[in-house]
Formats: structure tokens, sequence, C-alpha cells
């Protein structure tokens, strides 16, 4: 319950995204039902996104869905943030003082979500024990790129039995090898997508087999859909 409160309260629209609000708008007369689930409860979130997942392909799963791979960025102002530093802002198109969320989102005729999500350390916090400590970080965590941390998001879907996609979408970063594509075992078809004036993708458009879909591209209309647009 006292979750679900907390997701409501992220849907709302308040000014600032902080507990009291939260509190305030799900009805609690104050927030420490929800400081105890961040601060004080014991949950795991890796379980936490197995039932997510399994929530959103029973409503939305498509055999001619697909798979979407990208990263968004929350601007922050301290240092103290678990993997906050200098690094590329999408939001901005310049380097920010920000934390990077690698994303996994299924995209279907039917909506899209998020089913999947790692935090991307960058090299400054995984080679500092000390400031990784100090953050609740283990201290053993080794550094692991953008793309390696969507080839393990990847693995974790596509074990999914009620997984159904015919495409991989990605941003031109994750083109690079090793990528993601060697653990596509499905051969789906491949987009990897360049920044406007950036460098040309490291992988275009395949043409893949499909036993429902037969041989062809994504139709362009079809990919705004499934992006909402």
């Amino acid at each position: 319950m006292t979750f679900g409160l907390m997701v409501r309260g992220l849907l709302a629209d308040v000014a600032k995204k902080k507990l009291v609000g939260f509190g305030r708008v799900s009805g609690l007369a104050t927030p420490q039902p929800l400081e105890h689930l961040l601060g004080g409860a014991r949950w795991d979130a890796d379980v936490l996104r197995e039932q997510v997942r399994g929530y959103v392909l029973r409503g939305l799963a498509d055999p001619g869905g697909a798979l979407v791979l990208d990263d968004t960025q929350v601007i922050k102002k301290g240092a103290k943030s678990v993997g906050v530093a200098p690094q590329h802002c999408g939001l901005t198109g310049q380097t920010e003082n920000c934390q990077v969320m690698v994303m996994l989102i299924y995209a279907s005729r039917h909506g899209h979500a998020f089913v999947d999500r790692a935090l991307y350390l960058p090299r400054v916090w995984t080679a500092d024990p000390q400031r990784c400590a100090a953050a609740g970080v283990s201290t053993d965590v080794e550094f692991v790129t953008k793309p390696h941390l969507g080839v393990a998001m990847l693995g974790r879907a596509l074990a999914d039995a009620a997984l159904a996609f015919s495409w991989f979408v990605a941003d031109s970063g994750y083109g690079a090898r090793p990528g993601p594509a060697p653990v596509l075992p499905r051969q789906p078809g491949v987009l990897c997508a360049g920044r406007p004036g950036g460098p040309a993708p490291a992988r275009r458009v395949r043409q893949a087999t499909s036993p429902r879909r037969g041989v062809g591209r994504y139709p362009e209309h079809r990919m705004a859909a499934a992006f909402g647009r």
C-alpha cells in the first residue's frame, strides 16, 4: 500500500518532488510511512523489477513489439548522490553535473513502459572506494560501460518467456562493440539512431527475417507510435 502511495506521489502534479508533498497528495497525515519505505524498510529492488516487467508484458506484449535501450539523466547540484559527475546530459546537450540511468523500455502498439534500469557509475566513482562507502555503494564495485549495462539488461529480458518482440532500438552510442547485438539470438531488426549533426551511427537499420513479419524495415509511422509521438 505504501509503495502505491509513493508512486501516486511521483505521478502527482506537485511543484517539488519531496516526501512531504507526496504525503499530502496521498492523504497521509505525515510523510513517515514514505520515509520508512525509502530508509528503513527491507525490500529487494530486483524482485520488484521482475514483477514490474511481468506486469508490463501482461498488458503490452505483442510479437511486433520493440526493446528500446537508452539512457536518461538527472541534473544535480551536489556531489554526494550516487554516480553524480560531470558527464554528457541529453537533456541539455552538454556536460552537466548529473546522474545517468541506463533504461530498457518495452514498446508495442499497445503502449510503452520501462522494464529495467541500471545506474551508471563513472570511473571517478569506481576508482574511489571511500566515496562509494560513504554513499552506501559496495567498495568492490567495478566500472561497467553503458553498453555493457545494456547487455546485462537485455540478458535478463531475454530470459523471460513472456517477452515477445521483433525490433531492438538504441541510440548510436550503444552500437559500439562490444554492444548489445551479440546477445540477441532471435535476430530482431536493429536500428541505431544518430544525433543530428553528430557522428554516423555505428550500426544502421538491419533487415531481419521473422516468421511473423517476413523481411523488412520498421515503418517510420510505427516507430513514432512506439514512442508516443
